[in-house]
């Protein structure tokens, strides 16, 4: 069974692996960087600080807390400056194992209940354009489609256009 709670910083060398992962693997983290263990403690501490990081859970025969991580996702700022402030970027990855089976979903509704909870008003996501898994996943979840950038950024030697996606989190 696979349970959803709030990241401590006790869970940042599991997030690390599987944020590590993407940077080595894939087309959806656009860096190829790979997190030190005090960088990903330095990472995860805001969003956990203001409860808008969650893990997925695999959990065992002991406690829940022991269990190991097969998915995170974190809601942090959208940009530094203080007009932004209540504008945030949702991130949510899976472990191979984890994907296609309706976890980045409930990671996601979970991530937006943690982000209104803080406070939050919009909720950006920035998605590789040709990721229709994640495109979809965030239209089930209200959010639309404001622009695509062209040949936004590049990774493993390919130019790749960058969909930008909002959702309300609050009324005006």
């Amino acid at each position: 069974m696979i349970s959803i709670r709030s990241a401590t910083m006790a869970d940042a060398q599991g997030i690390r692996a599987i944020r590590n992962a993407a940077a080595r693997e894939s087309l959806a983290l656009w860096t190829s960087r790979e997190h030190s263990p005090s960088q990903a403690r330095a990472w995860l501490e805001p969003a956990v600080s203001r409860g808008t990081a969650l893990v997925a859970v695999e959990e065992g025969d002991g406690d829940p807390a022991d269990g190991r991580i097969v998915g995170f996702a974190v809601a942090t700022p959208w940009r530094d400056y203080e007009g932004y402030a209540r504008t945030v970027e949702d991130s949510i990855y899976l472990s191979p194992a984890a994907q296609g089976h309706g976890l980045g979903g409930r990671l996601l509704g979970s991530l937006i209940q943690a982000s209104q909870r803080a406070g939050d008003r919009t909720m950006i996501a920035a998605i590789e354009a040709g990721n229709a898994v994640s495109i979809r996943l965030h239209e089930r979840h209200g959010f639309t489609v404001v622009g695509t950038i062209p040949q936004a950024g590049e990774k493993l030697g390919r130019v790749l256009d960058l969909t930008l996606m909002s959702r309300p989190l609050a009324g005006r």
